[in-house]
Protein backbone atom coordinates (compact mmCIF):
# COMPACT_ATOMS: atom_id res chain seq x y z
CA UNK A 1 0.00 0.00 0.00
CA UNK A 2 2.39 2.40 -0.81
CA UNK A 3 1.55 6.31 -1.20
CA UNK A 4 -1.40 4.98 0.54
CA UNK A 5 -2.87 6.64 4.38
CA UNK A 6 -4.94 3.75 5.87
CA UNK A 7 -8.10 5.35 7.33
CA UNK A 8 -9.72 2.81 9.11
CA UNK A 9 -9.92 -0.96 9.34
CA UNK A 10 -13.12 -3.10 9.11
CA UNK A 11 -13.21 -6.86 10.24
CA UNK A 12 -15.15 -9.40 9.96
CA UNK A 13 -18.10 -10.22 13.15
CA UNK A 14 -16.21 -13.00 14.36
CA UNK A 15 -12.75 -11.66 13.80
CA UNK A 16 -10.40 -12.09 16.92
CA UNK A 17 -9.89 -8.33 18.45
CA UNK A 18 -6.46 -6.60 17.23
CA UNK A 19 -5.37 -3.01 16.56
CA UNK A 20 -5.75 -3.80 12.85
CA UNK A 21 -6.93 -7.14 11.00
CA UNK A 22 -4.11 -10.34 10.59
CA UNK A 23 -3.27 -12.01 7.10
CA UNK A 24 -5.80 -14.80 8.17
CA UNK A 25 -8.67 -12.92 6.06
CA UNK A 26 -10.12 -11.59 9.20
CA UNK A 27 -10.08 -8.15 7.57
CA UNK A 28 -12.91 -7.60 4.89
CA UNK A 29 -11.72 -3.87 3.52
CA UNK A 30 -9.61 -0.89 4.46
CA UNK A 31 -10.00 2.61 3.40
CA UNK A 32 -7.40 4.57 2.17
CA UNK A 33 -6.65 7.89 0.39
CA UNK A 34 -4.26 8.99 -1.87
CA UNK A 35 -3.27 12.27 -3.71
CA UNK A 36 -4.25 12.50 -7.08
CA UNK A 37 -2.12 11.44 -10.08
CA UNK A 38 -3.10 14.00 -12.51
CA UNK A 39 -5.21 17.28 -13.19
CA UNK A 40 -9.05 15.60 -14.61
CA UNK A 41 -12.15 17.63 -14.54
CA UNK A 42 -12.53 15.19 -11.37
CA UNK A 43 -10.09 17.49 -9.21
CA UNK A 44 -13.04 18.51 -7.91
CA UNK A 45 -13.75 15.38 -6.37
CA UNK A 46 -11.28 15.61 -3.29
CA UNK A 47 -7.91 13.57 -2.40
CA UNK A 48 -10.31 10.56 -1.62
CA UNK A 49 -9.26 8.06 -4.50
CA UNK A 50 -10.07 3.91 -3.57
CA UNK A 51 -11.29 1.77 -1.72
CA UNK A 52 -8.97 -1.26 -1.00
CA UNK A 53 -10.29 -5.05 0.06
CA UNK A 54 -8.43 -7.42 1.53
CA UNK A 55 -8.84 -10.82 1.03
CA UNK A 56 -6.58 -12.91 3.49
CA UNK A 57 -2.97 -11.53 3.18
CA UNK A 58 -3.45 -9.90 -0.50
CA UNK A 59 -5.09 -6.46 -1.00
CA UNK A 60 -6.85 -5.89 -4.06
CA UNK A 61 -8.39 -2.40 -5.76
CA UNK A 62 -12.20 -2.52 -6.39
CA UNK A 63 -14.42 -1.05 -8.07
CA UNK A 64 -17.61 0.83 -8.17
CA UNK A 65 -19.07 0.61 -11.82
CA UNK A 66 -17.48 0.28 -15.50
CA UNK A 67 -19.05 4.04 -15.46
CA UNK A 68 -16.56 5.90 -16.90
CA UNK A 69 -17.53 8.93 -14.88
CA UNK A 70 -17.13 7.09 -11.89
CA UNK A 71 -13.30 5.58 -12.82
CA UNK A 72 -12.40 9.71 -13.77
CA UNK A 73 -13.58 10.58 -10.28
CA UNK A 74 -10.31 8.60 -9.15
CA UNK A 75 -11.97 5.28 -8.38
CA UNK A 76 -9.45 2.24 -9.66
CA UNK A 77 -11.27 -0.41 -11.82
CA UNK A 78 -10.87 -4.64 -10.74
CA UNK A 79 -7.68 -5.91 -10.98
CA UNK A 80 -7.86 -9.19 -13.25
CA UNK A 81 -9.35 -12.25 -10.95
CA UNK A 82 -10.94 -9.94 -8.57
CA UNK A 83 -14.38 -10.42 -8.09
CA UNK A 84 -15.05 -7.72 -5.50
CA UNK A 85 -16.31 -4.49 -5.75
CA UNK A 86 -17.02 -1.23 -3.58
CA UNK A 87 -20.63 -2.42 -3.43
CA UNK A 88 -19.27 -5.75 -1.09
CA UNK A 89 -17.92 -3.62 1.61
CA UNK A 90 -20.45 -3.30 5.07
CA UNK A 91 -22.11 0.21 5.56
CA UNK A 92 -19.77 1.26 8.61
CA UNK A 93 -16.92 1.37 5.78
CA UNK A 94 -19.17 2.91 3.12
CA UNK A 95 -19.97 5.92 6.10
CA UNK A 96 -16.11 5.94 6.59
CA UNK A 97 -15.18 7.03 3.11
CA UNK A 98 -18.56 8.75 2.98
CA UNK A 99 -17.29 11.01 6.13
CA UNK A 100 -13.94 11.81 4.11
CA UNK A 101 -15.54 13.25 1.15
CA UNK A 102 -16.37 17.62 0.80
CA UNK A 103 -20.14 18.59 -0.08
CA UNK A 104 -18.98 18.99 -3.10
CA UNK A 105 -17.67 15.46 -3.96
CA UNK A 106 -20.48 13.70 -2.02
CA UNK A 107 -23.13 15.88 -4.63
CA UNK A 108 -21.13 14.92 -7.72
CA UNK A 109 -21.13 11.27 -6.56
CA UNK A 110 -24.58 11.02 -5.93
CA UNK A 111 -25.37 12.61 -9.63
CA UNK A 112 -22.40 10.44 -11.80
CA UNK A 113 -24.02 7.06 -10.93
CA UNK A 114 -26.53 4.82 -9.62
CA UNK A 115 -24.01 2.15 -8.04
CA UNK A 116 -22.51 5.19 -6.26
CA UNK A 117 -25.84 6.16 -4.86
CA UNK A 118 -26.80 2.58 -3.79
CA UNK A 119 -23.37 2.41 -2.39
CA UNK A 120 -23.83 5.45 -0.43
CA UNK A 121 -27.42 5.30 0.02
CA UNK A 122 -28.10 4.92 4.11
CA UNK A 123 -25.39 7.41 4.34
CA UNK A 124 -26.98 10.65 2.90
CA UNK A 125 -28.38 12.60 5.71
CA UNK A 126 -28.65 15.78 3.92
CA UNK A 127 -29.61 16.17 0.46
CA UNK A 128 -29.58 19.53 -1.96
CA UNK A 129 -31.54 19.32 -4.99
CA UNK A 130 -31.60 21.98 -8.13
CA UNK A 131 -34.59 21.85 -10.62
CA UNK A 132 -32.30 21.30 -13.07
CA UNK A 133 -31.23 17.61 -11.59
CA UNK A 134 -34.74 17.01 -10.62
CA UNK A 135 -35.98 17.11 -14.66
CA UNK A 136 -32.65 15.24 -15.87
CA UNK A 137 -33.32 11.73 -16.01
CA UNK A 138 -29.72 11.03 -16.14
CA UNK A 139 -29.45 12.88 -12.59
CA UNK A 140 -30.22 12.13 -8.82
CA UNK A 141 -33.70 10.55 -7.99
CA UNK A 142 -36.76 12.35 -8.45
CA UNK A 143 -38.14 13.79 -5.50
CA UNK A 144 -41.30 10.80 -5.49
CA UNK A 145 -38.63 8.32 -5.00
CA UNK A 146 -36.18 9.86 -2.56
CA UNK A 147 -37.19 8.00 0.42
CA UNK A 148 -36.50 4.71 -1.53
CA UNK A 149 -33.12 6.35 -3.06
CA UNK A 150 -32.27 7.46 0.82
CA UNK A 151 -34.20 5.81 3.54
CA UNK A 152 -31.70 8.08 5.99
CA UNK A 153 -32.50 11.14 4.46
CA UNK A 154 -33.65 14.12 7.35
CA UNK A 155 -32.18 16.98 5.58
CA UNK A 156 -33.77 18.61 2.30
CA UNK A 157 -32.59 21.71 0.30
CA UNK A 158 -34.52 22.58 -2.65
CA UNK A 159 -33.37 25.30 -5.41
CA UNK A 160 -36.65 25.10 -7.58
CA UNK A 161 -36.09 27.86 -10.37
CA UNK A 162 -38.81 29.13 -12.59
CA UNK A 163 -37.56 26.05 -14.88
CA UNK A 164 -39.31 23.74 -12.46
CA UNK A 165 -42.88 22.78 -13.95
CA UNK A 166 -45.48 20.91 -13.15
CA UNK A 167 -44.36 17.98 -14.90
CA UNK A 168 -41.58 17.55 -12.81
CA UNK A 169 -43.81 18.53 -9.79
CA UNK A 170 -46.06 15.78 -10.27
CA UNK A 171 -43.47 13.23 -9.06
CA UNK A 172 -43.97 14.90 -5.54
CA UNK A 173 -47.37 13.16 -4.90
CA UNK A 174 -45.98 9.53 -4.91
CA UNK A 175 -43.51 10.55 -1.48
CA UNK A 176 -43.38 10.09 1.75
CA UNK A 177 -39.98 10.80 3.52
CA UNK A 178 -40.51 9.50 7.65
CA UNK A 179 -37.28 10.43 8.76
CA UNK A 180 -37.26 13.98 7.27
CA UNK A 181 -37.10 16.75 10.18
CA UNK A 182 -35.75 19.48 8.15
CA UNK A 183 -36.95 20.87 4.68
CA UNK A 184 -35.98 24.13 2.87
CA UNK A 185 -37.25 25.36 -0.05
CA UNK A 186 -35.48 28.35 -1.57
CA UNK A 187 -38.04 29.04 -4.46
CA UNK A 188 -40.78 31.40 -5.42
CA UNK A 189 -43.69 28.94 -6.15
CA UNK A 190 -47.35 29.10 -7.69
CA UNK A 191 -49.97 27.35 -8.40
CA UNK A 192 -50.56 23.52 -9.29
CA UNK A 193 -46.01 23.38 -8.83
CA UNK A 194 -47.11 24.62 -5.03
CA UNK A 195 -49.46 22.84 -4.49
CA UNK A 196 -47.25 19.39 -5.38
CA UNK A 197 -44.84 20.70 -2.83
CA UNK A 198 -47.31 21.07 -0.43
CA UNK A 199 -48.66 17.71 -0.73
CA UNK A 200 -44.70 16.85 -0.32
CA UNK A 201 -44.42 18.58 2.99
CA UNK A 202 -47.48 17.09 4.39
CA UNK A 203 -45.79 13.61 3.95
CA UNK A 204 -43.23 13.98 6.09
CA UNK A 205 -45.09 13.96 9.22
CA UNK A 206 -41.70 14.51 12.13
CA UNK A 207 -40.83 17.46 10.20
CA UNK A 208 -39.48 20.00 12.78
CA UNK A 209 -37.83 22.25 10.77
CA UNK A 210 -39.93 24.44 7.59
CA UNK A 211 -37.99 27.12 5.79
CA UNK A 212 -39.91 29.03 2.65
CA UNK A 213 -38.16 32.38 3.13
CA UNK A 214 -38.63 33.28 -0.60
CA UNK A 215 -42.18 32.03 -1.16
CA UNK A 216 -45.13 34.32 -2.14
CA UNK A 217 -48.48 33.01 -1.40
CA UNK A 218 -50.24 35.82 -4.20
CA UNK A 219 -53.54 34.04 -4.34
CA UNK A 220 -56.05 32.92 -1.93
CA UNK A 221 -55.72 29.36 -3.25
CA UNK A 222 -52.06 29.62 -2.33
CA UNK A 223 -52.83 30.74 1.31
CA UNK A 224 -55.42 28.14 2.00
CA UNK A 225 -52.46 26.10 0.99
CA UNK A 226 -50.11 27.35 3.33
CA UNK A 227 -52.87 27.13 5.94
CA UNK A 228 -53.32 23.31 5.33
CA UNK A 229 -49.68 22.60 5.30
CA UNK A 230 -49.37 24.24 8.86
CA UNK A 231 -52.64 22.52 10.37
CA UNK A 232 -51.08 18.99 8.90
CA UNK A 233 -47.34 19.90 11.12
CA UNK A 234 -48.16 20.84 14.52
CA UNK A 235 -44.86 19.95 16.09
CA UNK A 236 -43.22 22.70 13.98
CA UNK A 237 -40.55 24.30 16.68
CA UNK A 238 -38.87 26.51 13.80
CA UNK A 239 -41.42 27.98 10.94
CA UNK A 240 -39.43 30.62 8.44
CA UNK A 241 -41.97 32.42 5.85
CA UNK A 242 -39.83 35.20 5.61
CA UNK A 243 -39.86 38.17 8.09
CA UNK A 244 -39.00 41.28 5.68
CA UNK A 245 -41.64 42.97 3.62
CA UNK A 246 -41.19 41.56 0.11
CA UNK A 247 -42.98 42.32 -3.08
CA UNK A 248 -41.98 41.26 -6.72
CA UNK A 249 -42.52 42.55 -9.67
CA UNK A 250 -45.62 41.55 -10.48
CA UNK A 251 -47.15 43.29 -7.16
CA UNK A 252 -46.78 39.35 -5.27
CA UNK A 253 -45.46 39.55 -1.77
CA UNK A 254 -45.02 37.52 1.16
CA UNK A 255 -47.56 38.26 3.55
CA UNK A 256 -49.84 35.86 5.53
CA UNK A 257 -53.08 35.70 6.25
CA UNK A 258 -55.33 35.54 9.61
CA UNK A 259 -56.40 32.35 8.62
CA UNK A 260 -52.39 31.58 7.82
CA UNK A 261 -51.51 32.84 11.51
CA UNK A 262 -54.35 31.16 13.59
CA UNK A 263 -52.37 28.20 12.73
CA UNK A 264 -49.41 29.54 13.92
CA UNK A 265 -50.33 30.88 17.21
CA UNK A 266 -51.46 26.65 17.18
CA UNK A 267 -48.10 25.69 17.16
CA UNK A 268 -46.93 25.23 20.89
CA UNK A 269 -43.72 23.98 20.49
CA UNK A 270 -42.30 26.55 17.97
CA UNK A 271 -38.86 28.25 18.75
CA UNK A 272 -38.36 30.04 15.78
CA UNK A 273 -41.22 32.33 13.81
CA UNK A 274 -40.18 34.61 10.90
CA UNK A 275 -43.05 35.70 9.24
CA UNK A 276 -44.45 39.21 7.10
CA UNK A 277 -47.86 40.00 9.20
CA UNK A 278 -48.59 43.05 7.51
CA UNK A 279 -52.04 42.25 6.95
CA UNK A 280 -52.79 40.82 10.01
CA UNK A 281 -55.02 42.74 12.12
CA UNK A 282 -53.12 43.74 15.80
CA UNK A 283 -56.20 41.47 17.59
CA UNK A 284 -55.12 38.07 15.70
CA UNK A 285 -51.74 39.18 16.49
CA UNK A 286 -52.40 38.47 20.47
CA UNK A 287 -52.55 34.86 20.14
CA UNK A 288 -48.62 35.07 19.55
CA UNK A 289 -48.43 34.77 23.46
CA UNK A 290 -49.55 31.57 23.52
CA UNK A 291 -46.21 30.43 21.55
CA UNK A 292 -44.51 30.18 25.20
CA UNK A 293 -41.32 28.56 24.00
CA UNK A 294 -40.38 31.01 21.41
CA UNK A 295 -37.11 31.97 21.20
CA UNK A 296 -36.55 33.64 18.08
CA UNK A 297 -39.06 36.10 16.42
CA UNK A 298 -38.87 37.69 13.30
CA UNK A 299 -41.69 39.34 12.00
CA UNK A 300 -43.23 42.55 9.92
CA UNK A 301 -46.39 44.27 11.13
CA UNK A 302 -48.22 47.45 10.53
CA UNK A 303 -51.10 49.27 11.59
CA UNK A 304 -52.59 49.56 15.56
CA UNK A 305 -49.30 47.43 17.40
CA UNK A 306 -51.29 47.62 21.17
CA UNK A 307 -52.07 43.95 21.19
CA UNK A 308 -48.64 42.74 18.97
CA UNK A 309 -46.33 44.90 22.14
CA UNK A 310 -48.15 42.95 24.69
CA UNK A 311 -48.06 39.84 23.17
CA UNK A 312 -44.04 40.72 23.00
CA UNK A 313 -43.85 40.93 26.44
CA UNK A 314 -45.06 37.86 27.52
CA UNK A 315 -42.78 36.16 25.32
CA UNK A 316 -40.26 35.66 27.88
CA UNK A 317 -38.23 33.15 26.31
CA UNK A 318 -36.88 35.25 23.41
CA UNK A 319 -33.36 35.55 22.50
CA UNK A 320 -33.52 37.43 19.52
CA UNK A 321 -36.39 40.06 18.50
CA UNK A 322 -36.23 42.03 15.03
CA UNK A 323 -39.66 43.72 14.00
CA UNK A 324 -40.17 45.96 11.11
CA UNK A 325 -42.73 48.04 11.54
CA UNK A 326 -43.75 51.09 10.01
CA UNK A 327 -45.87 52.95 13.06
CA UNK A 328 -45.22 51.35 16.71
CA UNK A 329 -43.52 53.93 18.85
CA UNK A 330 -44.41 53.66 22.96
CA UNK A 331 -46.21 50.79 22.64
CA UNK A 332 -43.34 48.98 23.21
CA UNK A 333 -42.49 50.26 26.41
CA UNK A 334 -42.88 47.75 29.60
CA UNK A 335 -42.34 44.83 26.97
CA UNK A 336 -38.41 45.13 25.94
CA UNK A 337 -37.51 45.50 29.58
CA UNK A 338 -39.32 42.18 30.65
CA UNK A 339 -37.05 39.74 27.97
CA UNK A 340 -34.33 39.56 29.96
CA UNK A 341 -32.61 36.60 28.08
CA UNK A 342 -32.59 38.85 24.88
CA UNK A 343 -28.99 38.53 23.26
CA UNK A 344 -30.22 40.13 19.69
CA UNK A 345 -32.43 43.75 19.65
CA UNK A 346 -33.21 44.34 15.81
CA UNK A 347 -36.04 47.71 16.07
CA UNK A 348 -33.61 49.96 13.42
CA UNK A 349 -36.75 48.91 10.83
CA UNK A 350 -39.51 50.86 13.42
CA UNK A 351 -38.89 54.34 12.33
CA UNK A 352 -41.38 56.10 15.34
CA UNK A 353 -39.64 54.03 18.12
CA UNK A 354 -38.12 57.14 20.22
CA UNK A 355 -35.22 57.11 22.59
CA UNK A 356 -37.07 56.49 25.87
CA UNK A 357 -36.97 52.94 24.89
CA UNK A 358 -32.85 53.38 26.21
CA UNK A 359 -34.10 52.86 29.74
CA UNK A 360 -35.13 49.40 28.92
CA UNK A 361 -32.92 48.34 26.71
CA UNK A 362 -29.67 48.93 29.19
CA UNK A 363 -31.07 46.60 31.29
CA UNK A 364 -30.60 43.76 29.11
CA UNK A 365 -27.20 42.39 30.17
CA UNK A 366 -27.22 39.39 27.94
CA UNK A 367 -27.65 41.84 24.85
CA UNK A 368 -25.23 41.23 22.30
CA UNK A 369 -26.72 43.18 19.22
CA UNK A 370 -28.83 46.14 18.79
CA UNK A 371 -30.02 48.35 16.23
CA UNK A 372 -31.65 51.17 16.76
CA UNK A 373 -33.71 53.48 14.44
CA UNK A 374 -32.76 57.10 16.56
CA UNK A 375 -29.22 58.73 16.35
CA UNK A 376 -27.14 57.61 19.50
CA UNK A 377 -25.36 60.98 20.92
CA UNK A 378 -22.85 60.52 23.91
CA UNK A 379 -25.53 60.04 26.69
CA UNK A 380 -26.87 56.78 24.90
CA UNK A 381 -23.86 55.61 24.86
CA UNK A 382 -22.99 55.98 28.19
CA UNK A 383 -26.46 53.68 28.84
CA UNK A 384 -25.10 51.06 26.57
CA UNK A 385 -21.65 51.23 27.97
CA UNK A 386 -24.00 49.16 30.82
CA UNK A 387 -24.43 45.92 28.72
CA UNK A 388 -21.53 43.83 29.77
CA UNK A 389 -21.93 41.51 26.53
CA UNK A 390 -22.80 43.78 23.96
CA UNK A 391 -20.42 43.66 20.74
CA UNK A 392 -22.59 45.02 17.23
CA UNK A 393 -23.98 47.93 17.65
CA UNK A 394 -25.84 49.63 14.43
CA UNK A 395 -27.54 52.96 14.00
CA UNK A 396 -29.82 53.85 11.11
CA UNK A 397 -28.86 57.40 12.05
CA UNK A 398 -25.90 59.15 12.86
CA UNK A 399 -23.89 58.99 15.97
CA UNK A 400 -23.10 61.87 17.90
CA UNK A 401 -19.91 62.33 19.85
CA UNK A 402 -19.30 65.02 22.03
CA UNK A 403 -15.90 66.10 23.81
CA UNK A 404 -15.35 63.36 26.46
CA UNK A 405 -16.07 64.07 30.11
CA UNK A 406 -16.08 63.05 33.29
CA UNK A 407 -19.28 60.70 32.99
CA UNK A 408 -17.34 59.10 29.84
CA UNK A 409 -17.41 55.00 30.08
CA UNK A 410 -16.22 53.21 27.19
CA UNK A 411 -17.67 50.67 25.42
CA UNK A 412 -14.98 47.83 25.55
CA UNK A 413 -16.73 44.67 24.14
CA UNK A 414 -18.23 46.71 21.03
CA UNK A 415 -16.19 44.92 18.05
CA UNK A 416 -18.54 46.30 14.89
CA UNK A 417 -20.12 49.47 14.87
CA UNK A 418 -22.31 50.05 11.72
CA UNK A 419 -23.94 53.52 11.33
CA UNK A 420 -24.98 56.44 8.54
CA UNK A 421 -22.41 58.75 10.23
CA UNK A 422 -20.41 60.22 13.11
CA UNK A 423 -20.55 63.71 13.67
CA UNK A 424 -19.62 66.24 16.32
CA UNK A 425 -16.72 68.06 17.13
CA UNK A 426 -13.90 66.53 19.12
CA UNK A 427 -14.99 63.34 18.32
CA UNK A 428 -12.67 60.59 19.24
CA UNK A 429 -14.22 56.93 18.49
CA UNK A 430 -11.17 55.18 19.60
CA UNK A 431 -12.37 56.17 23.14
CA UNK A 432 -15.60 55.17 23.02
CA UNK A 433 -14.22 52.02 21.15
CA UNK A 434 -11.73 50.92 22.23
CA UNK A 435 -11.69 47.24 20.82
CA UNK A 436 -13.03 47.95 17.65
CA UNK A 437 -12.71 45.69 14.60
CA UNK A 438 -15.19 46.73 12.40
CA UNK A 439 -16.53 50.12 11.18
CA UNK A 440 -19.24 50.75 7.78
CA UNK A 441 -20.55 54.19 7.57
CA UNK A 442 -22.98 54.98 4.75
CA UNK A 443 -21.55 58.66 4.63
CA UNK A 444 -18.25 59.30 5.83
CA UNK A 445 -17.41 63.14 5.56
CA UNK A 446 -13.76 63.21 6.77
CA UNK A 447 -11.20 60.44 8.06
CA UNK A 448 -9.16 63.17 9.85
CA UNK A 449 -11.71 65.19 11.68
CA UNK A 450 -13.05 60.70 12.47
CA UNK A 451 -9.81 60.59 14.44
CA UNK A 452 -9.39 56.49 14.41
CA UNK A 453 -5.64 56.54 15.87
CA UNK A 454 -7.81 55.52 18.97
CA UNK A 455 -8.84 52.26 16.95
CA UNK A 456 -5.32 50.07 16.88
CA UNK A 457 -7.65 46.79 16.23
CA UNK A 458 -9.54 48.05 13.26
CA UNK A 459 -9.69 45.15 10.35
CA UNK A 460 -12.72 46.03 8.48
CA UNK A 461 -13.66 50.19 7.17
CA UNK A 462 -16.15 50.58 4.82
CA UNK A 463 -17.30 53.39 3.74
CA UNK A 464 -19.83 55.23 1.41
CA UNK A 465 -20.12 58.25 -0.10
CA UNK A 466 -17.00 59.58 0.41
CA UNK A 467 -17.30 62.76 -1.80
CA UNK A 468 -15.87 65.28 0.65
CA UNK A 469 -12.65 62.81 2.02
CA UNK A 470 -9.64 64.59 2.15
CA UNK A 471 -6.27 63.53 0.59
CA UNK A 472 -4.78 64.01 4.19
CA UNK A 473 -8.09 62.35 5.69
CA UNK A 474 -7.36 58.99 3.86
CA UNK A 475 -3.43 59.68 5.12
CA UNK A 476 -4.94 58.65 8.47
CA UNK A 477 -6.11 55.39 7.91
CA UNK A 478 -2.28 54.41 7.91
CA UNK A 479 -2.41 54.69 11.63
CA UNK A 480 -4.71 51.53 11.32
CA UNK A 481 -1.59 49.04 10.87
CA UNK A 482 -3.76 46.12 11.50
CA UNK A 483 -6.42 46.57 8.72
CA UNK A 484 -7.06 43.87 6.78
CA UNK A 485 -10.02 45.10 4.22
CA UNK A 486 -10.55 48.61 2.91
CA UNK A 487 -14.02 49.95 0.82
CA UNK A 488 -14.33 53.43 0.30
CA UNK A 489 -16.81 54.61 -2.23
CA UNK A 490 -17.06 57.80 -4.35
CA UNK A 491 -13.52 59.09 -2.65
CA UNK A 492 -13.08 61.54 -5.99
CA UNK A 493 -10.57 63.98 -4.15
CA UNK A 494 -8.79 60.77 -3.11
CA UNK A 495 -5.81 59.87 -6.17
CA UNK A 496 -4.08 57.01 -7.00
CA UNK A 497 -1.35 58.19 -5.15
CA UNK A 498 -2.93 58.86 -2.35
Amino acid sequence: MSGVKALEWFRRPNARQQDKPTDDGDAICTIAIRPADHNTVAEKLSNVRWVRLLKGAQAQQSHVSNNPQLQHSGFQPNLPGDSHTLLDIPDSAALSLWRQLPSDTRRTLLLVSQAARRVFARCVSSLHLSSTELSNSGGCAQLGQLHEAFPGLNELHLHLGSDFDCVAARHLRRSQLPLLHTLYVDSKLRGDTFHAVAKLIVQCPNLKVLRLPNQRCSSATDQRILAAVIEALPALTELDLGGSICSSSSGANNAITPSVMRRITRLRNLVSLSCNASVVPDSNLEALANLRCLESLHMSAAGPATRLAAAVGALTRLESLELQHPSITDELLGSIGRLRKLQVLAVGLCPKITDDIMQEVCQLKQLQKVTLPFPLGASHLRLLSRLPALQHLYSWRHLELDILGPAHNPLNRVQQLVCHSIQGRGKQLGAWFPNLESLVLKHCSDMEALSLKGCVGLQTLMAGECGQLSAEGFACIRDCKGLQRLQLEGASQVSQEN
